[in-house]
């Protein structure tokens, strides 16, 4: 009988332990190493970590092989948003975020519609889109801090 190691899931291993489910034996040829070593970063009780640029290779190939969002992206942006909880941040009221973070959101909408208007996008068309998406997710983040900081409506 072989025991298994619980792994929280917004943590380094957990999110390694995702990749490696999905990926199998592939996991280390996305990063040009063993896939010992990515069960050594998926091992809650080993101190391993992938180096940034091991975990860009193993969230792209892990979105790659199933459409789903990169689950080391995750634990950063969870562990980032844990070490600068006591950052400054001016809260604004939640309903004036909110409307800021619609007012983007319209932005993408608007150049969804004018990329795919003649019936393909453009590399240009397609910058343009993602321009329009950061801008919104950036938005929709200072909404999320505003209503963790306790923002009064």
């Amino acid at each position: 009988m072989t025991a298994i190691k619980p792994r929280h899931p917004i943590s380094w291993a957990g999110a390694c332990t995702k990749i490696l489910g999905a990926l199998g034996l592939s996991a280390g040829t996305a990063i040009g190493r063993s896939d010992a070593l990515i069960r050594r970063f998926a091992d809650p009780d080993l101190d391993n970590e992938p180096n940034l640029s091991q975990a860009l290779a193993l969230d792209a190939a892990f979105v790659n092989a199933t459409g789903e969002s990169a689950p080391i992206l995750k634990v950063y942006k969870a562990r980032l948003r844990e070490l600068t909880a006591g950052a400054a941040h001016e809260a604004r009221a939640p309903l004036v975020a909110l409307a800021d973070a619609m007012s983007e959101v319209g932005d993408v909408s608007r150049a969804v519609l004018v990329a795919v208007a003649d019936g393909k996008v453009a590399q240009h068309e397609r910058l343009a889109v993602q321009r329009e998406i950061a801008e919104a997710i950036e938005k929709l983040s200072a909404l999320s801090r505003d209503l963790d900081a306790g923002a009064r409506a």
